[in-house]
């Protein structure tokens, strides 16, 4: 699984000490200490399901992890601080598990957060949707350094950087060549360089080709990293933002997830269940 630094989550800051715990009797270690994870810090936004009727059908659990640090309402809180810090900090992980002294339990984790480079929108400049601006100029890209080096610590690599913002419109193009520049100047100092990736889902749909391009590159990067299991280790992070981290990042964690959650279920366990793995195709 990835290393944290706890002190980002915010849920990790509360209720720490509380003695009231209600722990479900799992055998399974790891299992064990989500529910304890859950329980303790109410703050974390969790959804769990069993994926059929099937009494030993996989369950799957996900958990979204906010970082506190530079945290603020949209348009307030755009781009990165000096120590790399990013707006809309969002941890996903997706745990796929089977109850019992034999369960495997498997892991997916994949990040959302802010375009890193130092940008804002002016809420008194309009009364609606402000328009973007570039503010800081960073030439060396000191802080979005330090922002992927903080990824990379806590993930490994490849750190996939799944750009979204559109290539054609004013403020969204300058915020993506922004980001790009900053990109391929750190990848010059990199061992293992960021893997970048721009993708225009606007021009997509417009093309009709939406579905299968998409949808490829959403399974390649997936891939890419993998799964944990208690056999293999994922392999670095998919970073995805939009403007917002709102639909268009949705959408593709959205079908990144899905990709994963395939392989967590017909990859990893001996006996997949068959109706779990249709509904999963379904969506794909």
């Amino acid at each position: 699984m990835a290393t944290r630094d706890h002190s980002r989550i915010r849920w990790f800051k509360v209720g720490i000490n509380e003695p009231h715990l209600k722990v479900p009797p799992y055998r399974n270690n790891l299992l064990l200490s989500v529910h304890k994870v859950i329980e303790q810090f109410l703050i974390v936004d969790s959804r769990e399901r069993r994926l059929s009727n099937n009494w030993n059908s996989p369950e799957v659990l996900l958990i979204a992890r906010r970082s506190s640090n530079y945290a603020g309402t949209r348009f307030n809180r755009r781009g990165q601080d000096f120590k790399g810090n990013v707006a809309n900090d969002v941890e996903t992980e997706q745990l796929v598990y089977q109850r019992g002294q034999r369960g495997e339990i498997t892991s997916f984790v994949q990040h959302r957060g802010s375009i890193p480079i130092f940008w804002y929108q002016d809420m008194g400049s309009v009364p609606q949707k402000p328009p973007i601006e570039l503010g800081h100029r960073d030439p060396w890209y000191q802080a979005t350094g330090e922002h992927f080096k903080g990824l990379i610590g806590r993930y490994g690599s490849p750190i996939i950087a799944f750009n979204l913002v559109k290539k054609h419109s004013p403020g969204e193009s300058d915020l993506g060549f922004e980001y790009k520049m900053a990109i391929e100047y750190l990848n010059q100092f990199l061992d293992e360089k960021i893997d970048w990736r721009w993708t225009d889902i606007a021009k997509l749909r417009k093309s009709g080709q939406f579905g299968d391009d998409f949808n490829d590159e959403c399974r390649q990067v997936a891939r890419h990293v993998g799964i944990s299991s208690s056999k293999k280790k994922q392999n670095g992070l998919v970073r995805v933002n939009c403007v917002d981290c709102l639909d268009r990042t949705n959408l593709t964690q959205v079908n990144i997830g899905l990709v994963a959650l395939q392989d967590q279920l017909g990859g990893v366990f001996s006996h997949p269940d068959k109706s779990s793995l249709k509904i999963v195709r379904g969506h794909m």
